[in-house]
C-alpha cells in the first residue's frame, strides 16, 4: 500500500513542478534591454571587459616581448615569458580586438536609433568611439594594412566577422581620428567621473 502512496505522491509532485521548472532565458540580452539605463550602462561596460581580457594576457605578452627584444642586453632574465608569444597569442589579440569593436558598433547603433539622445548617451557614444579608436589603433600597429575593418554591425560574435576586409592604413587612421574627435568633444572631464578607469 505504501508503495502506491509513494507513486501517487511522486506523480503529483512532478506534475506540480512543471511550471516551476520553466525558466526564462536571460543569456541573450535583447535590443530592448539595451535601450534601458541599466542595459546601456552594461553594454558600454562590456567593452571595458574586453580590454581587461586583452591586457591581462595576450597584449601583456606582446608588449613584454617587444621590451625584451629592445632591452636584450638587460640582466633581468626575462626571456622565458617572451617565448609564450606565438600564433595563438596573435590570434587571441585579433579576436578580442574585433569582439570589442563588434560590441562598440552594436551599442553605437542602438544609441543612434534612439528618438532623443541625452547628455549621458552622448557620453556613452564618446566612450564607445574612443575605445573603438584605440582598438583599431592597436590593430594598425600590429597588422598595418592587413588588418580588418568591420562594416557590418553584428549583434553577437560570429565567425564571419573575422573574414578579412582589408583597408589602407590611411583609411583606418581616418576612422580612428574621426572617433577620437567625437570622443574629445563629448567625454566629460576627469573630475566629473566617479568611476575609476572610465574614459575621459
Amino acid at each position: 500500500m505504501n508503495k502506491y502512496l509513494y507513486i501517487l505522491f511522486g506523480m503529483f509532485f512532478l506534475s506540480s513542478c512543471q511550471d516551476f521548472l520553466v525558466e526564462e532565458s536571460r543569456s541573450q540580452m535583447t535590443e530592448d534591454y539595451y535601450q534601458t539605463d541599466q542595459g546601456l550602462y552594461e553594454g558600454v561596460a562590456s567593452v571595458y571587459s574586453v580590454y581587461r581580457t586583452l591586457y591581462q594576457h595576450d597584449m601583456f605578452r606582446i608588449n613584454y616581448y617587444g621590451d625584451v627584444v629592445e632591452n636584450a642586453s638587460s640582466m633581468n632574465n626575462s626571456y622565458e615569458q617572451s617565448s609564450d608569444v606565438g600564433w595563438g597569442t596573435l590570434n587571441n589579440v585579433f579576436s578580442n580586438l574585433h569582439k570589442g569593436i563588434m560590441i562598440a558598433n552594436r551599442m553605437e547603433k542602438i544609441i543612434e536609433q534612439m528618438p532623443e539622445i541625452d547628455r549621458t548617451e552622448k557620453i556613452y557614444l564618446g566612450e564607445l568611439r574612443g575605445l573603438r579608436a584605440n582598438l583599431y589603433q592597436i590593430q594598425v600597429e600590429l597588422w598595418g594594412k592587413y588588418g580588418h575593418f568591420q562594416e557590418k554591425v553584428y549583434t553577437e560574435f560570429e565567425e564571419s566577422m573575422m573574414e578579412i576586409n582589408q583597408q589602407s592604413v590611411a583609411y583606418f587612421y581616418d576612422q580612428i581620428l574621426s572617433d577620437i574627435d567625437f570622443a574629445i568633444e563629448n567625454l566629460p572631464a576627469k573630475n566629473e567621473i566617479s568611476e575609476f578607469g572610465r574614459l575621459t
